[in-house]
């Protein structure tokens, strides 16, 4: 399962801190730019070792390198919180099976 929780509970705001901070603050706050960019960079190499695991283990397509792979998820779910906090209700499901057919080895 690619998310652990349900996005879409009316005790979790829609999106995130990250997401919230760069709409607020993204372009005119030095401190959140740097801070999104941390964030960014260290999820996107955390989610490409696990990406290159699978890939590994052939349970992941590796036609294309694990990084890339990870920024292509990475901003798929940045759409899907921006969705959220738009008030759309995305069938996360749907979203979560999506995304394993991208990756899963044929």
């Amino acid at each position: 399962m690619l998310f652990s929780h349900d996005l879409t509970t009316s005790e979790q705001p829609a999106g995130d801190l990250m997401a919230n901070a760069v709409a607020e603050f993204g372009t005119t706050d030095t401190d959140v730019q740097q801070a999104v960019s941390w964030f960014y960079d260290d999820y996107l190499t955390l989610m490409a070792a696990v990406i290159l695991k699978g890939q590994a283990n052939e349970q992941i397509i590796n036609n294309q390198s694990s990084m890339t792979l990870a920024q292509a998820l990475l901003e798929a779910r940045i759409g899907l919180q921006t969705r959220l906090r738009q008030g759309s209700q995305p069938d996360i499901q749907a979203q979560q099976q999506a995304w394993m057919a991208f990756l899963a080895r044929r």
